[in-house]
């Protein structure tokens, strides 16, 4: 595992084994962390490996500002475009799909692009669990309504999706498959506010970790 630091820009990509073409996906945030981008570089390796692909896992990261993420993109996807390394990087959060065109072309595909963000999502959610256990409350329950908000904001284009997985007609996608996972999501906050996490019995005092 190595950290390869680009020149025209505030960015790195880490590269689970060298010496080998590689697939991973690109984050931009403020301060993109170098540990969690090794994680998701090695799972990416291992997924990679379960579908038979002799290539290396790679995940890069770029930090900078939202006000600076179109330059600081521009700059990473041209310099990257030009390694020889035979490297395929896909957009993750904070990047949009469209900016990382020369990187795409140059690297020939993005045939694994949904498998490579599955991944992505799969290693992030595994990195975020320990804090996420430690994070207050209140600020947890704030999170999973702006998750229910969010389903709801992608409604036809979650219910669309669905519709053609499973040949469920829209109408019924939209209201079942994305509607009650939607509904579910967003009544969490409501049961975490009212459940009772130390109670009494006789004389003991049970209390539950939130």
């Amino acid at each position: 595992m190595r950290i390869r630091k680009l020149e025209s820009t505030d960015a790195f990509v880490a590269v689970d084994a060298d010496g080998a073409p590689g697939q991973g996906v690109v984050r931009l945030a403020p301060k993109a962390l170098q540990g969690g981008a090794k994680d998701l570089a090695r799972s990416v390796t291992y997924t990679l490996a379960c579908l038979g692909r002799r290539e290396t896992g790679i995940s890069a990261g770029i930090n900078a500002a939202p006000d600076d993420r179109d330059a600081a993109v521009a700059a990473f996807a041209a310099e990257v475009a030009g390694w020889d390394a035979g490297y395929r990087l896909v957009a993750a959060k904070g990047v949009e799909p469209d900016t990382l065109g020369s990187v795409e072309a140059a690297s020939g595909g993005t045939s694994s692009n949904a498998a490579l963000l599955a991944t992505g999502a799969v290693a992030a959610a595994r990195a975020a669990f320990d804090g996420w256990a430690t994070t207050p409350l209140e600020e947890r329950l704030s999170l999973i309504e702006g998750l229910a908000a969010a389903i709801g904001e992608r409604m036809e284009e979650l219910g669309t999706l669905m519709s053609r997985e499973m040949g469920m007609p829209l109408p019924m996608a939209k209201m079942i498959q994305v509607g009650m996972p939607m509904a579910t999501t967003g009544g969490v906050p409501g049961t975490a506010r009212e459940f009772s996490f130390e109670e009494t019995i006789s004389r003991t005092l049970v209390t539950r970790e939130p």
